[in-house]
């Protein structure tokens, strides 16, 4: 069971929308802060952003210290979550400071690290050989972390 507030219970459905359309994505929002959600939420958020930023430098053979890492792009998302689950483990593991990107366009969904991607190689962010971090976060409770190099002398440019 599952409680959705108002001392309500709703057992799991036994397939996806089974309990209705369009999925209420504020109930259960508001379930999960009623259960002390957001006190879980504030500590394994960051725990996770760290977890997928120290991954993702491992598999791309960095470490968090490396020169080349030019900068961390976060996800397009408020400055209060941002604060709350993003940066804390970022100023903790990377001496560069974390770029916002999503004034214009506010958050995209999956979206962000694809504009964010687009966004740091429009600015001419980094030179040849210089790194990028760029995280994003999804539904579900998920992070993610992208190492990408720029190559050659400009973004994009099949060198």
């Amino acid at each position: 069971m599952v409680r959705v507030g108002e001392g309500a219970e709703l057992a799991f459905g036994p397939a996806p929308l089974a309990h209705g359309r369009p999925v209420d994505i504020r109930r259960t929002k508001r379930a999960f802060l009623e259960t002390g959600g957001m006190a879980r939420f504030a500590k394994t958020g960051p725990e996770a952003v760290r977890t997928v930023v120290l991954q993702a430098l491992s598999e791309a053979g960095l470490s968090p210290d490396d020169p080349r890492i030019r900068c961390v792009a976060l996800p397009r998302l408020g400055p209060k979550v941002l604060d709350l689950m993003y940066l804390p483990a970022i100023r903790e593991l990377l001496a560069v400071e974390p770029v916002r990107l999503g004034a214009r366009t506010g958050h995209l969904g999956c979206g962000d690290l694809f504009a964010n991607l687009a966004d740091l190689g429009a600015r001419g962010r980094l030179a040849p050989d210089d790194y990028a971090l760029l995280l994003t976060g999804g539904g579900g409770f998920t992070w993610s972390c992208l190492v990408v190099q720029q190559t050659g002398d400009g973004w994009g440019d099949g060198r």
